[in-house]
């Protein structure tokens, strides 16, 4: 699929100029890796505040968002944890995307309980008899799984630590698992953790033994009345205030290079 980078003016600058002014202003609708949802909320909390208007987010695991997508989901962005779902979207016969940047990176970690007596210095550990069952969310839908699944494969534990395997639906799910006591441990993101004072981290997964995790922002098929306030919430989410909140929760913005589909206008 052929595409073009463009800047982020340009982005802003051509959905601002097919603004209808006539027509009427509808909610914003954002289909957002659940991985996003604690600094992603209080972020749009005061985008509404600041611009009167309604945004509307469905949380879920990228797999399966993309997948309403590819179903005719409407909506006016995509955030996934995954860029290979968006390839995806790109490759098959849903004319949907009409521009993305990489936005955001991560890295994945162990975590146990805070008053856990064991410890988790590496994968390795995840061997020892106190653990009886360890979490992640589901690898055929969710970026995080796919990642722990991988790393536990390339250290080569997925074997010897198959049958104390919890599958959860995604990244705060496989978080809340673990926080309800129903696993010992957890492989999850970094950013997952910052929420709660009840887990702590065990240790940090190298990040040479996953993907590298990057979190990509969707501009998806316009509903022209949405063009204007849809161009105030992408640079709102590209700001520096946007890029300040998303730091403090963990996350890492990365150097946004929009790419237009070559269905996009």
């Amino acid at each position: 699929m052929m595409a073009r980078i463009v800047g982020w003016t340009m982005l802003l600058l051509a959905i601002l100029g097919a603004c209808s002014p006539g027509k009427q202003k509808k909610p914003l609708v954002i289909l957002a890796a659940a991985s996003l949802q604690n600094p992603l909320d209080s972020l749009l909390s005061e985008f509404e505040r600041e611009n009167d208007t309604d945004v509307r987010v469905a949380y879920g695991a990228s797999g399966m968002l993309a997948q309403q997508i590819r179903s005719g989901a409407r909506a006016d962005l995509f955030l996934t944890a995954d860029t290979t779902w968006i390839e995806r979207l790109l490759d098959g016969d849903v004319d949907r995307i009409a521009a993305w940047t990489p936005w955001l990176t991560n890295r994945l970690v162990v975590a146990v309980h805070k008053n856990a007596t064991y410890r988790v210095d590496s994968l390795a550990d995840l061997k020892a008899e106190a653990i009886a069952h360890i979490v992640i969310a589901d690898p055929q839908s969710a970026p995080v799984g796919r990642y722990a699944e991988a790393a536990l494969r390339q250290c080569g534990l997925s074997g010897q630590v198959q049958d104390r395997m919890i599958i959860a639906e995604n990244a705060a799910a496989a978080t809340r698992t673990l926080r309800v006591g129903l696993a010992d441990a957890a492989i999850v993101y970094e950013t997952d953790l910052r929420p709660f004072t009840d887990l702590r981290i065990g240790c940090i997964v190298p990040d040479t033994l996953y993907p590298p995790v990057v979190y990509g922002l969707v501009v998806l098929d316009r509903m022209p009345a949405n063009d204007a306030s849809r161009a105030e919430l992408l640079g709102f989410l590209i700001s520096e205030r946007a890029r300040s909140v998303f730091a403090q929760a963990g996350f890492q913005p990365l150097p946004q290079q929009m790419r237009l589909s070559a269905g996009g206008q």
